[in-house]
């Protein structure tokens, strides 16, 4: 048989790979990522990005938590953005968060910068819940950093969300 192709042979794989993830007989769903990436089926690579960052997290795997958040992120912001490839970012947003915070510490600029980030994602997918945890981030980060009025003006902007979203518990 001719070969063809690697890309083809990527798609086998991640084919192949996907039922046995699914049946819990593997767990390696950044083996599976990568091998759908290579077929350029992005989407779904992502989302075993996702589960395999969630993995290294659960086994306080931190910095194999970032760096695969990182490629994921980076890898969906390289396609045009639809609905879901956004809320696939945000996802992926928070966990980075996470990482850059247990290994950077809350006043890295790093950290600040995801938050941001993640104000503006979470407004364009016009989810509260996702831009009150970036706004707290953001409080956060401005707060370690000593930056108190940057911290107060997140924090004002943190209550205009609750209210504008009628989210009583981030009220004062």
């Amino acid at each position: 048989e001719r070969s063809r192709g690697l890309g083809d042979v990527y798609k086998r794989q991640a084919d192949c790979l996907v039922p046995l993830l699914e049946r819990n007989i593997v767990n390696e769903p950044g083996q599976l990522a990568w091998h759908l990436e290579q077929a350029q089926r992005m989407e779904e690579a992502a989302l075993y990005y996702k589960k395999a960052a969630a993995l290294a997290e659960s086994r306080f795997a931190i910095h194999e938590t970032y760096k695969i958040s990182r490629h994921a992120i980076d890898m969906l912001v390289a396609l045009p953005p639809t609905e879901k490839r956004q809320q696939q970012r945000m996802d992926l947003m928070t966990s980075l968060g996470r990482g850059v915070i247990a290994l950077k510490g809350y006043a890295h600029p790093e950290a600040g910068e995801i938050a941001r980030l993640g104000i503006d994602l979470a407004g364009s997918i016009r989810h509260p819940l996702y831009e009150s945890l970036s706004l707290t981030g953001l409080c956060v980060h401005h707060l370690y950093r000593a930056e108190f009025k940057d911290c107060e003006n997140a924090a004002r902007l943190l209550i205009d969300n609750s209210s504008r979203y009628e989210m009583p518990f981030f009220s004062i």
